[in-house]
């Protein structure tokens, strides 16, 4: 795997720009003034802090990726990146991307900072523990909503809430079709 595969791998590309994307919707639905720069800032932005909290949970899962058939190709367990290299790359742009959205707005820097912490703190360790983990993921997952809303914004109100909500309840089906197909998988790690 080359090294520009191996990053795109590290930081889970394509689903880092479905988050993105997420919170970009969040960002064009609230009838206000438009930002093209805080619209610039909270794509970069989310998305590093995306790139970031993939390549910290790979990082604290190693050992389970390597167990599993969908993720033992993954860089770290090729090793294809070492692990000094992800978690500095990672740490970069985790901090390049806390103070982009910071730059747009305090509550912004908050619910990208908590989406991150819940994913990389709570979630990952949780999945090793209880299938509860799911709360917590869905929990991170449906913050790039409230993000974008937030960020155009700067203030929290009943739309994002009912955004996060349905989002929230997407996670629980979209996992459990997912965990469907690997079930095997997840018993091995």
């Amino acid at each position: 795997m080359n090294r520009f595969k191996s990053y795109i791998s590290l930081f889970k590309f394509r689903l880092s720009l479905t988050v993105s994307f997420s919170a970009s919707i969040g960002f064009i639905l609230p009838e206000c003034d438009f930002s093209f720069l805080n619209f610039l800032f909270l794509i970069v932005g989310g998305s590093f802090l995306t790139f970031s909290a993939n390549g910290f949970n790979q990082i604290l899962e190693i050992k389970e990726d390597s167990l599993m058939k969908r993720t033992k190709v993954r860089p770290l367990v090729v090793n294809s990146i070492t692990k000094k290299e992800a978690f500095f790359s990672s740490l970069i742009i985790f901090i390049v991307s806390i103070l982009l959205l910071f730059k747009i707005n305090f509550l912004s820097f908050v619910f990208g900072f908590l989406a991150f912490l819940i994913y990389v703190f709570i979630y990952t360790p949780l999945k090793k523990k209880t299938p509860l983990s799911i709360v917590a993921g869905a929990v991170s997952g449906s913050l790039p909503f409230m993000l974008g809303w937030v960020a155009r914004t700067g203030d929290f109100d009943v739309e994002p809430g009912f955004l996060f909500a349905l989002q929230f309840l997407w996670q629980f089906p979209h996992f459990f079709s997912i965990a469907s197909l690997y079930v095997n998988d997840y018993k091995n790690a």
